[in-house]
């Protein structure tokens, strides 16, 4: 979805949508929409010499890369974002990026929810070029993340808990768990992956503000845009 402003208070101006399953082909045929154009701004999906606003297509290949690309227009010099809503299409090894060619960048996408992208257009052709974005599916090595500490300890009527990483590539989020038996665990909450780490690698820590009442324990989940996870020790 296109949206004009760079919050969720934006007008909505345009969108398209995409699905897979295997009774449908790569090849554009009458199961795709072409697209219907206004007089504000607008986005659809490039295939061949045409512009669709629903393609449907074959799942995605795990191995290689596989590309769905975009085309804009009627665009003005103001601030815009993309709300990319994926459901179904997560797979081990399989990551998805949104690249933008005019500022030569890439944003890693949740391919079991959304993601948000802020961009703008201003007054360099390139920031209007109709072949901006493009959406990139490729099969890429996870490196699990490899939990160096994870402690807890009681801080006055508040539990602390803190965790290091030495590596978190391609992660989405953590989410803390807790347990008053240290088998059944219900989530406590969740952190998002930080970009600037130490020596020792990335730290995050998280409080419980309404500890229970005796034993209380703690692990936690590593969650990658691809949908693998890894546990921590429980402490």
């Amino acid at each position: 979805m296109l949206y004009a402003g760079s919050d969720s208070t934006g007008a909505l101006t345009d969108g398209v949508t995409g699905f897979f399953d295997n009774s449908f082909s790569n090849n554009r045929d009458d199961y795709d929409a072409r697209k219907l154009f206004g007089f504000s701004e607008n986005i659809g999906i490039q295939k061949d010499s045409v512009q669709l606003s629903v393609e449907k297509r074959t799942p995605l290949a795990v191995t290689g890369t596989d590309t769905i690309f975009y085309s804009i227009g009627s665009m003005k010099q103001q601030a815009y974002h993309f709300l990319v809503n994926a459901s179904g299409i997560s797979q081990p090894g399989l990551e998805g990026y949104l690249e933008d060619s005019y500022l030569g960048s890439k944003t890693a996408l949740n391919l079991e929810g959304s993601t948000t992208v802020n961009f703008s257009v201003d007054g360099n052709a390139g920031s209007y070029a109709s072949d901006r974005f493009k959406i990139v599916f490729k099969n890429a090595e996870v490196l699990p993340v490899r939990f160096s500490s994870i402690r807890g300890w009681q801080q006055g009527s508040s539990n602390e808990i803190s965790w290091t990483v030495s590596t978190q590539q391609g992660i989405s989020r953590y989410e803390v768990q807790k347990s008053t038996d240290g088998r059944s665990f219900g989530l406590l909450g969740t952190k998002q992956p930080v970009t600037a780490g130490t020596s020792n690698g990335y730290t995050y820590t998280m409080e419980d503000k309404t500890p229970a009442t005796g034993d209380n324990y703690y692990r936690v989940r590593s969650i990658g845009y691809n949908g693998s996870y890894n546990y921590s020790q429980v402490v």
